[in-house]
């Protein structure tokens, strides 16, 4: 199923994110100045200079194919390897967390069907208890997690 949702940044930068097919475990984000494709082995740019600076080489490398950490196996072994070193992950939870709101704010708003305003310091949809009621799931008795904030 086809289907879109507009958002504006506090800045004013405005993201339609649909959702269509696309590349698998991937997306394709397209601008003014150009297009930028992503997959899980694949990084391409529409120009080609549209991306001029490249992140470093070390960061690049954690992604290369012989450390495949797009298999979810080696996302675990580095998640496992990490806990015993206490190193950062390649993929840790802030990366995570900010990887996926945007489009669980988005999946909300759909399934509502309306317009929503979402405060990005509390973390928490503005004057819209029902919407808050879909940022997390009930919690088991005995399961539930801590408060933090």
């Amino acid at each position: 199923m086809n289907a879109a949702v507009h958002m504006k940044y506090a800045d004013g930068t405005p993201v339609r994110l649909e959702l269509s097919p696309g590349p698998m475990g991937g997306a394709i984000f397209s601008g003014e100045n150009g297009k930028i494709e992503i997959n899980r082995n694949k990084f391409t740019c529409n120009p080609p200079d549209l991306i001029k600076d490249l992140p470093p080489q070390e960061e690049i490398d954690k992604w290369r194919d012989e450390v495949a950490l797009w298999q979810a196996r080696y996302h675990m072994e580095n998640w496992m390897a990490c806990i015993k070193t206490r190193q950062k992950p390649v993929a840790d939870v802030e990366i995570g967390h900010r990887s996926i709101s945007i489009a669980h704010l988005a999946n909300i708003a759909r399934y509502l069907g309306r317009r929503l305003q979402w405060d990005p310091v509390r973390e928490i949809f503005v004057g819209d208890d029902e919407a808050n009621r879909l940022v997390e799931r009930p919690q088991r008795p005995g399961f539930e997690l801590p408060q933090i904030g």
